[in-house]
């Protein structure tokens, strides 16, 4: 069923805004992805321009950052997110919001 105005035409959707989503519980998920991956491409950028020296702190770093990058992506696009669908499928059918 969709909302109508009073004139019986339909109601323009909702507008989501930077609010909206901050209040969502993906929102805390998102932040920590956009700052895992721009400490990701600092690091890459710096091992680039500047070579790693046989420095044994920035290698243990740029491999914590790897994986911390790849867990990232695999949150957004591997089975977490299909979980997280599976989640939401499942609250629907069972009358919960999710």
């Amino acid at each position: 069923m969709t909302d109508t105005t009073a004139a019986g035409t339909p109601a323009p959707p909702a507008k989501r805004s930077l609010f909206t989503f901050a209040d969502s519980p993906q929102f805390g998920a998102f932040v920590i992805s956009i700052v895992i991956t721009v400490a990701f491409i600092a690091v890459l950028g710096y091992a680039m321009v500047y070579g790693i020296k046989d420095n044994q702190t920035l290698s243990i770093l740029t491999g914590t950052l790897v994986s911390s990058f790849t867990a990232v992506v695999q949150y957004w696009i591997g089975s977490s997110q299909s979980s997280k669908s599976k989640d939401a499928v499942i609250a629907s059918q069972a009358g919960a919001k999710p």
